[in-house]
């Protein structure tokens, strides 16, 4: 789902992908030159420029990834589910 993301993020006029966290060696060319690509999901939210995280991870990162980025303050678009579990996903809430 990350590359489809990218490819809608992209053609959008007023938006940026600013950074991108990926394992992938091909990552930085989806995302283009003025991305930043990290292999550390955590440098994503210990950065100072970003406005929001776009999260297209497997289920089973869901419920870390957008505690510590809700944690830092980011706002979230997360692939569904939420989590993988009710009641974690009523503690997000």
């Amino acid at each position: 789902m990350g590359r489809n993301r990218i490819r809608t993020l992209n053609p959008a006029p007023d938006l940026t992908l600013a950074r991108l966290a990926s394992s992938n060696p091909q990552a930085a060319t989806w995302a283009g030159p003025q991305c930043q690509v990290s292999k550390r999901w955590r440098d994503l939210i210990r950065a100072d420029d970003l406005d929001g995280l776009i999260l297209a991870v497997p289920p089973a990162l869901h419920d870390t990834m957008v505690r510590a980025a809700v944690k830092a303050g980011l706002p979230v678009f997360v692939e569904k589910p939420l989590t993988t579990d009710a009641a974690k996903a009523r503690a997000l809430r």
